[in-house]
């Protein structure tokens, strides 16, 4: 699919294209998946191995893109931007949310400039505006993951185990999430550290506070998602930790159930010997006696363990 947008009236606008035919004040080219006809009819044969490169007077660079971030199929998608005779064109094989919002956007309100360059950098401005709205998502995701971590009070058991499972699989798709868009932070700005320098004189002038504008919110990104992280990284580590204690306090039962109950079995096992002579054998009050001395052997452990603070 191939759309062409030109700036009229200093908005973004979507131009009628003609079959094997681009509009002469087409200002952006977004070719979506495109055709091999495409391609050859905007000439971006582009080669992915080298990311950025100037060659014929055209700056070709690529970067991660996150796309489809409010799913579990989350991912940094591979986008390549052309600058080339006054004309940006891009290259992608995904739809992110921010491209969408960026020319919804700019058919509604005027365009900074009018020029290809103009056009790349609120381009990437609205792609660093979205990954700010993911981290802020994600923020409130882990915020809330704490809680049910550290102030919920739920029932042992079952229920636990499910609780703990599902903020286990909560946390690893938010570091999955923040993982890469830490990875397409790093992209755009060695995308911008490109682009500054091998701009035209005039088009630097124009384009250079946004673009250092972007470079800021980028860094100020990375840092909160680095701190993101290893919040995440916290946040499992206290699971575990609560899962390790439960299975522990699970063990701690059993083995006082043991110990308990170990008493008691020496005691059948001993008038249990099948001797012809044992004391108390024909003791009237014998059962009963063995039975109180059971119970005992039971009650006994159990309130001492009690008192000590081991149940």
């Amino acid at each position: 699919m191939l759309k062409t947008y030109a700036i009229r009236n200093n908005v973004l606008q979507k131009t009628e294209n003609l079959p094997g035919e681009i509009p002469e004040d087409a200002v952006w080219i977004d070719m979506l998946e495109p055709t091999r006809e495409e391609e050859s009819m905007v000439e971006a044969e582009i080669e992915l191995s080298n990311r950025f490169y100037e060659e014929d007077d055209a700056l070709f660079m690529t970067a991660a893109v996150l796309a489809k971030s409010d799913t579990e199929e989350a991912d940094a998608h591979e986008i390549t931007f052309v600058l080339v005779n006054s004309r940006l064109v891009t290259l992608r094989y995904v739809e992110p949310q921010s491209f969408k919002n960026f020319s919804l956007r700019g058919q509604k309100i005027s365009t900074k400039g009018n020029t290809a360059e103009s056009l790349l950098a609120g381009l990437l401005g609205a792609i660093i505006n979205r990954m700010a709205d993911i981290v802020e998502k994600v923020d409130r995701q882990i915020d809330t993951v704490s809680s049910q971590i550290f102030k919920s009070n739920f029932k042992k058991g079952r229920n636990s185990t499910q609780h703990f499972q599902r903020i286990i699989k909560e946390l690893g798709l938010a570091g999955e999430l923040i993982s890469k868009t830490q990875e397409s932070l790093v992209s755009i700005n060695r995308l911008v550290t490109f682009l500054l320098p091998n701009l035209s004189l005039h088009a630097r002038k124009a384009v250079e506070p946004r673009l250092n504008y972007v470079s800021r919110d980028v860094n100020a990104l990375r840092e909160h998602a680095g701190y993101l992280i290893d919040k995440i990284n916290f946040l499992l580590d206290a699971t575990l930790g609560l899962i390790n204690i439960q299975q522990n306090d699970i063990m701690k039962i059993f083995s006082i159930a043991a110990v308990c109950f170990m008493p008691g079995t020496l005691i059948t096992g001993f008038f249990g010997m099948n001797f012809e002579r044992l004391p108390m054998l024909h003791w009237h009050w014998g059962y009963e006696f063995s039975i109180a001395a059971i119970v005992a052997s039971i009650i006994i452990p159990f309130l001492l363990f009690r008192r000590k603070g081991w149940l």
